[in-house]
């Protein structure tokens, strides 16, 4: 079983704590592994439609980006993490209908500086620091707390929600979760890893992917996060 990465138990425990900081995959410290050496496929941006994306009625969270799709499920707009978080940002706005919440966090020992956008319930952080380019290393990453952000509803693509029970994802996605690994000191929690993605390739061949994370905790268990993009290499 994959442990999550540093980058990732990080960014958890910073959100759930309710502190204003996030940390991104794409975006953590480079490790001395042979995953700073690599071979990663270009990904073009999807043109954005700000008229389009208007007429959004879902949020859908994949390991590419956001997809905004409207009340037929037929996508208007695809957000692709590799695009700047200005761009977003403005395409988001157009879709709940305001403007985000901006903050900005100044870092500490293990987690860069940056700026955080948010809607309730939807966040987004943006790191000053620049490692690598897309798609190796995300421009940007989402962290979703809420099943609705305004009027738009909010889901994985295989159709998880926040504050969905444990019944609820195991019923729709059987047998994906399992127990977060360290977490007895404050209570079981779960996670699943969804749509894992390759983003590129190391100096040995190995894949490097992207992918899609739920965290559960509380009692009973219930979603209390969804996390994208996850870089799933690095230290665990």
């Amino acid at each position: 079983m994959r442990c999550w990465s540093v980058a990732v138990s990080i960014s958890l425990i910073v959100l759930m704590s309710g502190c204003a900081q996030t940390s991104v995959p794409g975006n953590t410290p480079p490790t001395n592994s042979s995953a700073d050496h690599i071979t990663a496929p270009h990904v073009p941006a999807t043109p954005v439609d700000a008229d389009t994306s208007a007429d959004a009625a879902t949020i859908v969270v994949r390991a590419t980006g956001l997809e905004l799709v409207d009340s037929e499920s037929d996508i208007l707009t695809t957000l692709s993490f590799s695009e700047p978080v200005e761009d977003v940002v403005a395409e988001l706005a157009v879709a709940t209908g305001r403007e985000p919440v901006i903050e900005r966090y100044e870092g500490h020992d293990e987690a860069p500086p940056g700026t955080l956008y948010e809607w309730d319930g939807l966040r987004l952080y943006n790191s000053d620091r620049t490692i690598g380019g897309p798609p190796l290393y995300a421009e940007w990453s989402a962290h979703v707390t809420a099943a609705t952000v305004g009027h738009l509803a909010v889901r994985t693509a295989t159709t998880i929600t926040a504050r969905m029970s444990q019944a609820g994802v195991d019923e729709r996605a059987p047998g994906t979760l399992s127990v977060l690994v360290g977490s007895e000191v404050d209570g079981e929690m779960m996670r699943g890893t969804y749509e894992e993605t390759e983003v590129g390739r190391d100096e040995e061949g190995s894949v490097l992917t992207h992918s899609v994370h739920v965290r559960l905790s509380g009692s009973p268990l219930a979603v209390t996060l969804i996390l994208s993009p996850v870089r799933n290499w690095g230290d665990h």
